[in-house]
């Protein structure tokens, strides 16, 4: 008994070291892998800031969010935004292409040509006016942001719902890129994507994105001559060019902009 006793507490002795030396080191983990946060650039307020000092709801994507989640055109990210509708498929609308989109319930359900949508869609931009075609395909886009609530203060009266800014990758000075991505699947679905960058001299640019898509439908159309149910065809592309003036041209041009605006002035006063 008396051997039995000391076994135990030998035993007893080497657990509580054991959890003392785990407690210590789990005390000193959260100190060594702390977690840092990544700034995210956005312009929901019509120029760059960060996400977190922007006093606005709102959801963004960069290019890298959206190869992760696989999304191909602007109808996907309603599956992946909180407070988001995007329905492409309601019996009001005639094609796959006529948007109409909810943000807070808050929308416009017809796609018909004199009628504005209720969620303004942006494009580097340009406001896109109608909901017919609004079903972009994203190939090659530096970011989606979705701003929640009315926007009319920034982006203009037809923005009672909200709004969703679409921002294209800017051709860049720096060096050659290109991307080429197919994919196939179900119902004979075929996807082709390429984007090419190329910097033709230090103030000269252009890209180009190309998507295609491809599928039968899923539902069979027993109308005669109709498309079947899920059928898609589409062929989309995008070119961008950029020039940017050499410094020597702007410091020349500069001075005779300045003697016209003083002119401009001293007409003005007389």
């Amino acid at each position: 008994m008396k051997n039995f006793s000391k076994k135990l507490k030998s035993i007893f002795v080497i657990s509580s070291c054991c959890l003392l030396s785990t407690i210590g080191i789990q005390s000193f983990t959260p100190a060594v892998y702390a977690a840092t946060l990544e700034e995210i650039i956005v312009t929901a307020r019509k120029r760059e800031e960060s996400l977190q000092e922007t006093p606005i709801s709102i959801t963004t994507f960069n290019s890298e969010a959206l190869e992760a989640r696989g999304i191909s055109d602007l109808s996907e990210i309603g599956g992946f935004t909180s407070n988001l509708v995007f329905d492409f498929t309601s019996a009001i609308n005639p094609t796959s292409s006529a948007a109409s989109i909810y943000i807070r319930g808050v929308g416009q359900p017809d796609w018909s040509l004199p009628t504005d949508p209720g969620v303004g869609l942006y494009l580097d931009g340009v406001y896109i006016a109608r909901a017919t075609g609004a079903v972009l395909d994203l190939a090659e886009i530096e970011s989606v942001e979705v701003l929640k609530g009315p926007q009319g203060t920034l982006f203009g009266r037809n923005n009672i719902g909200g709004a969703i800014s679409i921002r294209a990758k800017k051709p860049s000075f720096e060096e050659f890129e290109g991307k080429i991505a197919a994919s196939y699947g179900k119902f004979s679905r075929h996807e082709g994507k390429a984007f090419f960058n190329v910097p033709v001299s230090d103030t000269f640019a252009f890209n180009a994105a190309v998507s295609s898509k491809r599928a039968d439908g899923f539902v069979k159309n027993m109308d005669p001559g109709s498309p079947d149910i899920g059928d898609e065809d589409s062929l989309s592309g995008r070119l961008a060019l950029r020039f940017m003036p050499m410094t020597s041209w702007i410091l020349i041009l500069l001075p005779m902009l300045l003697k016209n605006v003083k002119r401009i002035r001293q007409t003005s006063t007389l």
